[in-house]
């Protein structure tokens, strides 16, 4: 059995790296096999940045061997950012890349499209392949196979759990009744 848990001041990240170590670091003794922790976004030029990068050291560092989802919060950030922000990530160590909380704004089909690429372009240039997960206001079974149709135009393999994964409670009540849209 897997064991999930989100750290790091959620929905909002903490910008202190030890708090984030401490958090993480209590998760992993306490069984947690994947760490999901937000980079809180900031709006200034230089972002991400140094502070960025010591954030995603110490979740990296704390996380040790478990699998680490780095929350961008992309609904709150230019492409720009994005792509920097993800780079930033998998360059750290991340295992995943991850849209959104769903609490700040949801997932868009370019928000799927552009993570995709990078992890792709990840690939290319560093040899490592890392995942890409998909959440925040996923609603209809339709618009998960939509983001997971973007996902593998772009090089994800959706079949495969160490690559995509979607996480979308929203998504629960259109899957138990069928995605016929009777709720």
């Amino acid at each position: 059995m897997r064991v999930a848990s989100v750290v790091g001041g959620f929905p909002v990240g903490w910008r202190d790296p030890s708090e984030v170590s401490r958090a993480i670091s209590q998760s992993v003794g306490e069984g947690a096999d994947e760490i999901d922790c937000v980079l809180e976004p900031q709006l200034h030029d230089d972002f991400p940045g140094e502070s960025e990068l010591a954030l995603l050291l110490a979740m990296r560092e704390a996380s040790r061997d478990k699998t680490l989802k780095v929350i961008i919060e992309t609904p709150l950030l230019d492409e720009h950012s994005i792509r920097a922000t993800s780079r930033l990530a998998m360059a750290s160590g991340a295992d995943f890349v991850k849209t959104c909380t769903g609490k700040r704004g949801d997932c868009t089909d370019e928000d799927a499209r552009i993570l995709s690429m990078e992890a792709n372009r990840h690939l290319v240039t560093m040899g490592e392949r890392k995942g890409v997960k998909i959440s925040g206001g996923i609603r209809k079974t339709e618009d998960a196979r939509r983001m997971l149709s973007i996902m593998q135009k772009e090089g994800i393999s959706t079949g495969n759990p160490n690559e995509s994964r979607i996480g979308a409670s929203s998504l629960l009540d259109d899957l138990i009744d069928g995605g016929l849209g009777r709720n």
